[in-house]
């Protein structure tokens, strides 16, 4: 967790469009962090911290209970783009007895 991606926003109302315009290297963050966390056998992992004017507003968090899901969406938005080796990655960490 040393190193935390940030993104910088210029007010709160962007921050839905910065998620919905930025899903593919939101989603290899996301995967990203939650092999590092299934491998350190971790309940939580940040994946992203969003800042406006200098201030963090938020630390954006993936949980061990929503592995599985946050996975499922994340194939999604690989395949819609064509990703196929992260589409691979996913599924055999769907199937990784450690996510269970």
């Amino acid at each position: 967790m040393n190193f935390l991606p940030e993104f910088e926003l210029n007010k709160p109302e962007e921050i839905q469009d910065f998620l919905d315009h930025h899903r593919i290297e939101i989603s290899t963050l996301t995967l990203d962090a939650i092999k590092r966390a299934v491998n350190e056998d971790l309940l939580y992992m940040p994946i992203m911290k969003l800042i406006i004017h200098q201030i963090p507003v938020a630390v954006i968090t993936v949980y061990r209970e929503n592995f599985d899901e946050s996975l499922r969406k994340c194939l999604m938005h690989f395949q819609e783009a064509e990703y196929y080796e992260q589409c691979a990655e996913i599924v055999k960490l769907l199937n990784d007895e450690r996510l269970k």
